[in-house]
């Protein structure tokens, strides 16, 4: 399904619940062996039909193809959706052994949130946004990751492009109605996606010395850049109606399909709520100690000041990896696997826009491209000084290491290093289901974890 393609391109596949499973009595291998079949079949069938979502899980058997957006392919989806929930439902979870009861369990959530966003909802109809972010994703993945020969990734980025403009019109043809809020955003990317054609996909490759590619390229990109600035134009001549919210039944669902949170709305909003008002006192307390005369913010905006030359900001990623491993290995955090080695590297060009820092780990089925990257993004030499003083403020010698633990040791490169290692492999079905709360709560979770553990020692401005 479109949305459920995008939500994959941002690195959340199959977003699920991770709840447990009764033990069974016993264990039937015929009743696994019956459940496995049907998730191979599953997530195979899908990643045909999804190409974009199968480049960045690591399938590149369909790199050169972009999917079927019209309304009879989004049904065909659905189709596949029902049929597989009829035949998982035939199956005797009490039969399964623990583990594979619980995959069970997560692929049986996953596709009612699909059902529940693709048809209940239908809200590949009401976001043209959707098919702005699956033209950019369907090439930025070609893009990202070294997997291929260069020229092959130009390949099939043009076979890609080529394909984009009929795509965007299913867009059209499938909306019927849209937001203010979503229609406003929508517009934003789609006018923005224009300059990511123009600069970033001829930028990624350059290096290509094949004139007739590039030729190709080049003809490809126009066609594109005119079709996404005629999207652009056509989204910004609809008449917004209704409302971006899917009301509290539908939001119930999915914390109960996506989260494993069987809770009421107003349970939900508490916690946030009392997190927020336990963090700000926390923030509060902490910058008093720091200096007590001055506010909270001023305090923290004090903090901005001290930080690498702009020269220095990779070898600060190294020389902070280096000492943040160090640390998790002495206090015996967690035991990192042999390979656990990352590459800190410039953020490439065509993704510094969006990102100042971040983590590029293959995909789970990825076989080929395996080295993880850790991306900064460089000062731009052609700002002012107060330019790159305002850029270099986000890392600061208190926050950038925090940054890396969060990106790196122990957060999400030692997670995805884990779960690549682990003995014996994670299923199929774990290998393409994850949870923003896990993966980012993993990450945000050892933040803290790490100050707690004596990061920092004790020094306040840490904490802060």
């Amino acid at each position: 399904m479109i949305a459920t393609t995008v939500r994959r391109l941002i690195g959340l596949s199959l977003v699920v619940a991770l709840v447990g499973a009764s033990p069974a009595p016993a264990t039937s291998p015929s009743q696994d062996g019956q459940y496995e079949n049907l998730a191979q079949s599953f997530y195979m069938t899908y990643l045909k039909t999804n190409p974009i979502a199968a480049t960045y899980v690591g399938i590149h058997d369909y790199d050169a193809d972009l999917g079927d957006f019209s309304a009879a392919g989004v049904q065909k989806e659905l189709a596949l959706d029902h049929d597989t929930w009829t035949k998982l439902q035939a199956i005797d979870r009490t039969a399964l052994s623990p583990s594979v009861a619980l995959d069970a369990t997560l692929l049986g959530n996953s596709i009612q949130d699909d059902i529940l966003s693709n048809d209940t909802l239908a809200q590949w109809r009401h976001n043209p946004d959707n098919y702005t972010q699956t033209a950019s994703g369907a090439i930025f993945g070609l893009m990202q990751r070294n997997y291929a020969p260069l020229k092959t990734r130009m390949q099939y980025a043009i076979s890609r492009e080529r394909q984009i403009p009929a795509m965007l019109i299913d867009g059209e043809h499938n909306t019927t109605t849209v937001d203010a809020v979503t229609q406003r955003i929508a517009y934003g990317d789609a006018a923005g996606s224009v300059d990511f054609f123009k600069t970033s996909v001829p930028l990624a490759f350059d290096a290509v010395k094949d004139a007739s590619l590039q030729a190709q390229l080049k003809e490809t990109n126009a066609a594109t850049m005119k079709a996404m600035g005629a999207y652009a134009a056509w989204i910004k001549k609809i008449h917004p109606s209704g409302t971006y919210a899917i009301g509290a039944d539908a939001y119930r669902a999915k914390l109960k399909y996506e989260d494993a949170l069987d809770i009421s709305l107003d349970q939900y909003l508490a916690y946030g709520e009392n997190a927020l008002k336990e963090t700000r006192a926390q923030f509060v307390a902490t910058a008093r100690k720091i200096n007590p005369k001055a506010t909270p913010l001023a305090v923290y905006l004090s903090l901005a000041k001290v930080h690498p030359a702009p020269n220095k900001l990779l070898d600060k990623a190294r020389t902070d990896l280096v000492a943040l491993r160090a640390f998790i290995e002495a206090k015996h955090i967690v035991t990192l696997p042999p390979n656990a080695n990352i590459t800190v590297v410039e953020t490439p060009p065509f993704e510094r826009q969006t990102t100042t820092a971040s983590e590029d780990s293959p995909g789970p089925l990825e076989t080929v491209a395996l080295q993880a990257f850790y991306n900064v993004t460089p000062v731009d030499p052609t700002w002012n000084k107060k330019q790159t003083e305002d850029y270099l403020a986000q890392f600061n010698d208190y926050e950038f290491p925090i940054i890396s633990a969060h990106e790196v040791y122990p957060g999400h490169f030692t997670n995805f290093s884990i779960d690549r290692n682990l003995e014996p492999p994670l299923s199929l079905t774990r290998k393409m289901n994850v949870t923003s709360e896990f993966a980012e709560g993993w990450a945000h979770y050892s933040e803290q974890m790490m100050v707690d553990e004596g990061w920092g020692n004790g020094d306040p401005r840490v904490r802060l």
